[in-house]
């Protein structure tokens, strides 16, 4: 779906303050990205914003989750609050918090890509 049909979308379903941000998103030509990432700053404190991103991303694998489910929620997280992370980053910090013998029982096939 092209950026025009999302705006085209979007337009008629929003009213109030969003709309505004939409209009203008249209008028300036802004990509979508450019547009949710100044749509989340418009309407979420940076607080608020900070306690989601610990809460939803940040947050330590749940006892008896899967680990498949654990990395789906927060790849899932990163999506909608456009947190951009390298694989190697997030591997790392997930790695960060195990005991050396949780640790010692990873193993990876290759090395983490920077993307």
């Amino acid at each position: 779906m092209n950026e025009s049909a999302i705006y085209d979308l979007l337009y008629r379903y929003c009213s109030g303050e969003l709309l505004g941000l939409v209009t203008q998103a249209i008028d300036r030509r802004e990509t979508f990205e450019d547009f949710h990432a100044l749509s989340l700053g418009h309407f979420i404190p940076p607080r608020e914003m900070s306690q989601l991103r610990i809460a939803r991303y940040e947050r330590v694998q749940s006892v008896g989750e899967q680990f498949s489910n654990y990395v789906q929620a927060m790849k899932d997280a990163a999506l909608v609050l456009r947190i951009i992370e390298s694989e190697a980053q997030v591997v790392e910090r997930v790695v960060e918090r195990l005991t050396p013998t949780q640790r010692a029982r990873f193993v990876f096939q290759s090395l983490p890509s920077d993307n």
